[in-house]
């Protein structure tokens, strides 16, 4: 689901092995981790993640996922995940 299915929200399976450091100023995401193990950097914070672990990530929270093996990741977003609202620094 997406921005494009106006329900107010986005919800996609993802596998992550390195995002690049982003944020979102409209969106709040959360990824639940089906798979994997890695890394996720929020601001200035890195956590180790594993299966079961559920991330918040807060509008305008700078942040990346990594993994020597790759992370299977549900992603839900609110507003829905839109492509002109992710950020590079």
């Amino acid at each position: 689901m997406s921005a494009a299915d106006s329900l107010g929200c986005s919800f996609h399976i993802t596998q992550i092995s390195d995002s690049l450091r982003h944020y979102h100023q409209n969106s709040s995401e959360v990824y639940y981790i089906l798979e994997g193990t890695g890394m996720m950097e929020l601001n200035d914070e890195t956590l180790a993640i594993r299966p079961g672990d559920v991330i918040t990530i807060a509008a305008g929270t700078r942040h990346r996922l990594f993994s020597a093996e790759s992370v299977k990741t549900i992603v839900v977003a609110v507003p829905a995940f839109d492509a002109a609202d992710e950020y590079f620094d």
